[in-house]
């Protein structure tokens, strides 16, 4: 992995190629019932809905089903064309920012008819579509109407590899300096500075 390549690719197609494998590689602080949340896919309003009209005004089937199309075409079928493996690399860091969870799978597309979609209300105001698989009732995906991003709800694997980071005091504030912006935004970084032990 040190020798590939790491851009990121259009539409969030794939974040690092080597030879003939591509990763998506995301990141995420948020778990719901076993799975990892993380954004897929940005759209434009275009993407999804005609001219003239609001994507508000559309079904939530029809949307997402629109929506999940896309994400297919664009970015599994197109990277497929380019790369003959495609895997998800996804971190999940715990709210204790000394504690991770890394795991990779093989990404297939999607299809669209496995999935109810529902309208999601918040404070009274329809502000996106979430979809649950017919067969579970598990919540998989989001769209939100203001931004057009889709969001994913991936089970995380049973293989997925669980580790811990420990930095001394004088570690971690050389971490805060280079880092400000980031750490001063987590007052965990407090407890984060406290572990003193090297796993």
């Amino acid at each position: 992995m040190l020798a590939a390549v790491y851009r990121h690719g259009a539409m969030d197609k794939w974040d690092i190629h080597k030879q003939d494998m591509a990763w998506s590689a995301k990141t995420s602080e948020q778990l719901s019932a076993g799975a990892v949340y993380f954004k897929l896919l940005n759209f434009s309003r275009g993407d999804l809905a005609r001219r003239n009209s609001s994507i508000a005004n559309l079904a939530p089937n029809e949307l997402g089903k629109r929506a999940l199309r896309i994400y297919n075409a664009e970015v599994i079928e197109k990277t497929y064309g380019r790369f003959k493996h495609f895997r998800s690399l996804v971190l999940y860091r715990t709210h204790d920012l000394g504690r991770y969870m890394l795991y990779e799978k093989k990404l297939l597309p999607v299809d669209p008819r496995r999935y109810r979609w529902k309208k999601h209300f918040r404070k009274g105001k329809y502000v996106s579509i979430h979809a649950y698989d017919k067969a579970t009732g598990e919540h998989r995906f989001t769209l939100t109407l203001n931004d057009c991003r889709l969001f994913v709800a991936d089970p995380i694997p049973g293989a997925a590899h669980v580790f811990s980071v420990r930095l001394d005091t004088s570690e971690m504030e050389t971490l805060k300096t280079e880092f400000r912006a980031v750490c001063d935004r987590h007052p965990d970084c407090v407890r984060f500075a406290k572990c003193t032990r090297r796993d």
